[in-house]
This record gives C-alpha cells, sequence and structure tokens, in this order.
C-alpha cells in the first residue's frame, strides 16, 4: 500500500514569525492524525496538520519537517496555495489546473455559455507557475488574454501555446485594456469588478465584491468518504504507475466528480451567477 501525506494548514489566525522560539512553538503546534485507508486506489492517506505561520521562511521550514525523512509515494501541501505551488511538481500542477478550469467551465455552462465560446483572461500571464493553466485553457478556447508586465516570460509563454496548441494568446499589461472578458483566473489580491474571477490566492477576500468569486473545489473520488482537494487528488493520482495518462482519464477511470465549488468556506450557489 503507497503512502501518501497530507500536509493542510491549522485554522487560526495567521502570524509572521520566524525565529529560535518560533520554530519550537510550531513544532508543539503541528499534529499528525492517524492514517486513514483508501481501499480501491491501494493508498493510506496521512495527515498533518501546521499552524498559520505565514512567514515564507518559517512556511517552507514547517513543510519540510512534516515530511521528514519519511518515503512518501506522494505528497499532497494544502495550505497558501501561492506559496504551495512550489511544492507541486507538473504532474500536480496540470491536476489543479484541470479542477480549476473544469469549475470554471461549469459556471459558465450555468450562465448558457461555454469556455470555447468566452474569452478567458489569467493573471498573471507571465508567471511560469501559470503555464499549466494557460496549457489547460488552450485546450478548450482560442480566446485567451494574458495579462502581465513580464515581457520576457509572456513571449516565451505565447511562443510555447501556439507552437503545442495553434493558440496564439492576446497580451496587455492592464486589465481594462480588454473588454468582454468572461472569466479571469488570478493569483492577484484585487478585485475585478462584475468579472467572475478563480482566486488562486487562497487566502485574499475582496472587501466589496458584487462578482461570482471562487478560490477552491472540492471533489469525491470513489470509496473515500471524504471531499478530497486537488491537491490531495493530484498526490494521489501521481502515485499511479501511469501517470502519463491524461487528467481526463484518471477522472473517468476513478469516478471523479466536482461535488462542491467554493470561496473559503461557503460552497457557491453557481445558480445565483
Amino acid at each position: 500500500m503507497k503512502s501518501i501525506l497530507d500536509i493542510r494548514l491549522r485554522e487560526g489566525n495567521p502570524y509572521f514569525k520566524y525565529n529560535s522560539i518560533s520554530k519550537i512553538l510550531d513544532q508543539l503546534k503541528t499534529k499528525t492524525y492517524i492514517p486513514k485507508k483508501l481501499g480501491l486506489l491501494d493508498k493510506e492517506i496521512t495527515r498533518v496538520s501546521i499552524p498559520p505561520n505565514y512567514n515564507k521562511d518559517a512556511y517552507s521550514y514547517n513543510i519540510l519537517r512534516a515530511i521528514g525523512r519519511a518515503r512518501w509515494s506522494a505528497v499532497s501541501i494544502r495550505g497558501n496555495r501561492l506559496y504551495d505551488l512550489d511544492y507541486l511538481d507538473s504532474f500536480q500542477k496540470n491536476v489543479l489546473s484541470f479542477c480549476i478550469v473544469k469549475s470554471m467551465s461549469i459556471i459558465l455552462i450555468n450562465n448558457k455559455k461555454t469556455v470555447k465560446n468566452s474569452i478567458i483572461a489569467i493573471e498573471d500571464g507571465g508567471n511560469t507557475n501559470n503555464l499549466s493553466l494557460i496549457e489547460e485553457c488552450a485546450k478548450y478556447t482560442k480566446r485567451i488574454v494574458l495579462v502581465t508586465r513580464n515581457f520576457k516570460n509572456v513571449n516565451n509563454i505565447r511562443s510555447h501555446i501556439l507552437l503545442n496548441y495553434g493558440v496564439s494568446p492576446e497580451f496587455t499589461t492592464n486589465i481594462n485594456d480588454t473588454k468582454g472578458i468572461d472569466f479571469i483566473i488570478s493569483d492577484k489580491a484585487k478585485s475585478y469588478g462584475d468579472i467572475g474571477v478563480w482566486y488562486l490566492d487562497s487566502f485574499y477576500e475582496p472587501e466589496q465584491f458584487s462578482n461570482l468569486a471562487v478560490n477552491d473545489v472540492l471533489l469525491s473520488i470513489n470509496d473515500y468518504e471524504e471531499r478530497v482537494s486537488p491537491e490531495l487528488l493530484g498526490a494521489l493520482l501521481k502515485s499511479e504507475n501511469n501517470i502519463s495518462k491524461r487528467v481526463e482519464d484518471f477522472f473517468d477511470s476513478n469516478k471523479i466528480n466536482i461535488e462542491e465549488i467554493r470561496f473559503g468556506k461557503k460552497e457557491i450557489d453557481i445558480n445565483s451567477y
């Protein structure tokens, strides 16, 4: 049976500390739970919760300490997503991107639109961490807008997308320069007015917004009684023998479905969009 490590951030007031005392306190606040078995996939999931210390050095230190010296088949990290992206490999990013675009598609369909006929903006479109998202969007639509000031990266990304997907994304430095955008996927902590947004920053909440804001999805998988995150799903599928399969094929063969589209702890009623 393969062992999966599921690292999660504990609930509580966030703090930013990294010193000898905080290291000791963080260790005391770290908790390991009894492993759960996922029989049909022949996996055992061990969950570890780490304290809500948002100092980036402390966050990395706590993650590495949670991983320890054990030989895990795969590791899932679900805390500050903008930090977590640095720990995901390309396959896990592909799973996350698939879940993001799939949930966006569900919302658009409910609003009598499709990804194919929609204009999708991605900010920061010059951030290489977002490449898998751009690739996933390019599978379904030719109408992609990359919002960024990273001129070097965005030109390389546009060339890559054109070569591999036959899609030539538009490029702008200002989201307001482009009208008619149907949905935005963003790693920025900012409001976008009335446009639907999938926030990659899992801790940002606009003070006021009338648009549909999404930052999370939960999925059902086989015989596992709990809803799973895209991060955990990526770890589960990564430990399979054949990760060369398309993510879509894993979803179909394991009866994986998106069960909840959320903003924080709140499930989004897509019928109100």
